[in-house]
C-alpha cells in the first residue's frame, strides 16, 4: 500500500481519494472478519413481528431478594431488526418503542 501511495504522488495518476476509500473499506472488512471470528458473531435468529422477552440483569440488583426477581421483561414485539440489534415495543403497556437492544446482551 505504501508503494501505491508513493506512486500516486509521483505520477499523479488516479484519484488519491478513491485509493484511500478503497484502503479504508479493506481495513474495515478485515477488522469485521477478525471481530466475527474472535467473538463468534452470529446472524440474528429473530424476524420482525416476532414476540420476544428481554433479559433484565439490572432489575435483580435493585431488588431486596435478587433470587426472586424476574430475569426477563416482556413480552415485546420486534419492530425493526438489523444484523446485531433490534428495536422492540412492549405488547402490553408503554406506547413508544424502546431499544435498540444488542443481541446477546
Amino acid at each position: 500500500m505504501l508503494e501505491e501511495r508513493a506512486l500516486l504522488r509521483v505520477d499523479g495518476e488516479g484519484n488519491v481519494l478513491e485509493v484511500a476509500a478503497k484502503n479504508v473499506q479493506e481495513a474495515q472488512a478485515a477488522a469485521k472478519s477478525y471481530y466475527d471470528k474472535r467473538w463468534n458473531a452470529k446472524t440474528s435468529q429473530f424476524k420482525a413481528g416476532e414476540r420476544v422477552l428481554v433479559l433484565a440483569p439490572t432489575q435483580a440488583r435493585r431488588c431486596s431478594h435478587p433470587k426472586l426477581a424476574p430475569r426477563f421483561n416482556g413480552p415485546y414485539r420486534i419492530l425493526e431488526l438489523s444484523d446485531s440489534s433490534a428495536l422492540v415495543k412492549q405488547i402490553y403497556g408503554q406506547e413508544e418503542a424502546i431499544g435498540p437492544f444488542e443481541e446477546g446482551s
